[in-house]
């Protein structure tokens, strides 16, 4: 390099592509609260948060008022699902690009702080405060591990590569998850305490956990009737032998998905999805059940909250 010239790269450079990329997701955060507050509904009787992802954004709604807020962003990562994590915290299953792989975590984020923390290569993860364990999978193998003391994991089940679809706590001893396996899906249940694991294939011919939410009033799950057509949303409650005690009174020829229950509320919430008139583009709003009355109320139009939810009060 001759004396006097410029350094190639110029040493800003590398602070100046970080603050560009700062920039651009401050601005696109901005963004997305400007479009969702185009949509937003007036205030109702529901009260609370929920915690939804959003590519690298943690967005909270408000069940008030329908305000969005962010309230975590996670840099270069995405977030896949989300589900709740003790008093203050999250978990969350995220992926980033790492040496051109695609590296899948599970970690939990603070809402308090914003802190962010991994905890175990995985797909999917619940908590189950009571007994503080963890069920998560890593894309062969169903693990069981204590946050506290001895943080040594038994496995639950093996299978497969991403065999695993969903997992769902029931209770704090008792989860569901939902394997594919030579195209054939099962539903299976697994006590944490016992380890007792069982098949459960009246449920399973019956339904399947994506979009299903366990109704802790009733002690049943609300879930798509597997017999309806594949864009019809006949949701019926059933108990775990696949027995079918009720169904929900939606809105008929609306495409519904039920994605988290409000216990102290007695409050479903629901998305429905549709295609824009023009162009054909996805769409999406927020509705809640009330399962005690069967009532259902439009909570915000044009707001899509993801394949997950978290609710809190805060």
């Amino acid at each position: 390099m001759a004396p006097g010239s410029d350094p190639w790269p110029p040493a800003h450079l590398p602070h100046l592509m970080s603050m560009r990329k700062y920039v651009t997701k401050l601005f696109l955060a901005l963004l997305i609260l400007a479009l969702a507050s185009c949509g937003s509904s007036e205030k109702t009787g529901y009260h609370g948060y929920l915690y939804f992802a959003k590519g690298s954004y943690l967005m909270r709604f408000s069940l008030r008022d329908s305000d969005l807020s962010v309230a975590a962003i996670l840099g270069e990562k995405t977030i896949r699902d989300v589900s709740s994590f003790g008093e203050n915290k999250l978990l969350i299953a995220e992926s980033e690009s790492v040496n051109r792989l695609e590296v899948h975590r599970i970690s939990w984020v603070d809402l308090k702080t914003g802190q962010v923390s991994a905890l175990y290569s995985g797909f999917i993860a619940r908590y189950l405060p009571q007994t503080g364990l963890v069920v998560y999978d890593d894309g062969l193998k169903l693990y069981e591990v204590a946050i506290a003391g001895d943080s040594s994991s038994e496995i639950i089940y093996s299978h497969k590569r991403n065999q695993v679809s969903s997992i769902m706590a029931l209770s704090n001893d008792l989860v569901l998850f939902e394997t594919t396996e030579a195209g054939q899906r099962m539903i299976r249940s697994y006590d944490v305490v016992t380890g007792a694991l069982h098949t459960l294939e009246a449920l399973s011919a019956a339904c399947r956990l994506e979009y299903a939410v366990w109704i802790d009033d009733f002690e049943q799950l609300a879930c798509k009737q597997q017999t309806q057509q594949a864009d019809d949303t006949h949701y019926v409650l059933l108990n775990l032998d696949g027995e079918a005690v009720g169904s929900l009174a939606l809105p008929a020829g609306k495409q519904f998905d039920a994605l988290a229950y409000v216990s102290a509320q007695g409050a479903l919430i629901l998305t429905e999805s549709w295609r824009g008139m023009f162009g054909g583009e996805a769409r999406s709003s927020v509705w809640v059940y009330d399962v005690h009355s069967g009532e259902t109320h439009l909570l915000a139009k044009n707001q899509s909250l993801g394949s997950s939810v978290v609710y809190t009060d805060f």
